[in-house]
């Protein structure tokens, strides 16, 4: 669900010298696999997201509690991103998970837009580096 959020938020996206920015989605496989499909494919980038899910743990030791985790223990979208050819992460971002409210379901935060603006800065920066 995240890698589709970020690949929507990608929609109609270039990066700043023009090149047209196209999300390829891997879903639930190992680095593996996603170093083969991305050179099959012929990718420059690949961009990660993992998901840290919280664990409600009673601060007494006394078992599992409903009350807001310990500080440090939140949800987390991790983005790690990096060139199609390298294991070093070229940027690594972490940000609460998309987050509405009310019946509605009004955003109240999305960090895709802000994991987009940061891949496309570090993409832009590694292109005048090249």
């Amino acid at each position: 669900m995240d890698a589709k959020h970020l690949a929507q938020a990608f929609a109609s996206q270039s990066l700043p010298n023009g090149t047209p920015v196209v999300p390829i989605l891997v879903v639930g496989f190992e680095t593996k696999d996603v170093n083969r499909i991305v050179e099959q494919r012929g990718c420059e980038y690949v961009a990660e997201l993992r998901r840290h899910e919280s664990v409600d743990i009673d601060p007494s030791g006394m078992g599992l509690s409903s009350d807001v985790p310990p500080m440090g223990d939140r949800d987390m979208i991790l983005l790690t991103l990096r060139k199609a050819d390298s294991h070093k992460a070229m940027a690594q971002m972490a940000k609460p998970p998309l987050t509405l409210y009310g019946r509605s379901h009004s955003v109240k935060f999305d960090p895709f837009p802000l994991f987009v603006k940061e891949i496309e800065k570090k993409i832009a920066r590694a292109q005048r580096a090249d």
